[in-house]
């Protein structure tokens, strides 16, 4: 079943903004799990942002340019410094990170190659560094 859905079961009711726990007439309020997206103003990274918002708590990850993301937390994330995203892991619960970020115009990565695989590669590899010792 969808979680954007109200549904109830015996003992159990979640709605689309809060999990709400009944149990012996009291309400249990926890918020939604937090999923990291970087790359949230590329169109993939978008369009993910608007579709696990409700289900989740969504903090979009940006380089340089936050004008398109609205109504979501952010966090900078820059390439080649990752400690913001290392220091937000560290305080934060996160459920996931969903890596959306990177370059994608052919002809600037093919003149750029090293940049493109510091950003492509690098970037992705260090994520997964930074995620793996958080677990």
């Amino acid at each position: 079943m969808s979680p954007r859905k109200n549904y109830h079961k015996k003992n159990l009711t979640l709605s689309s903004k809060f999990n709400i726990k009944y149990k012996n007439n009291s309400f249990a309020k926890t918020t939604l799990q937090k999923i990291i997206i970087t790359g949230s103003n590329g169109f993939l990274g978008s369009k993910l942002t608007k579709f696990f918002r409700g289900q989740y708590e969504v903090i979009c990850g940006y380089n340089n340019n936050h004008n398109n993301i609205s109504n979501n937390k952010k966090i900078k994330i820059n390439y080649n410094n990752l400690e913001n995203v290392k220091n937000y892991l560290e305080s934060n619960k996160v459920f996931s990170i969903i890596h959306c970020a990177g370059l994608t115009n052919i002809e600037f990565c093919e003149e750029n190659k090293s940049k493109c695989l510091e950003v492509n590669y690098k970037f992705t590899q260090k994520l997964v560094q930074i995620s793996k010792k958080k677990k």
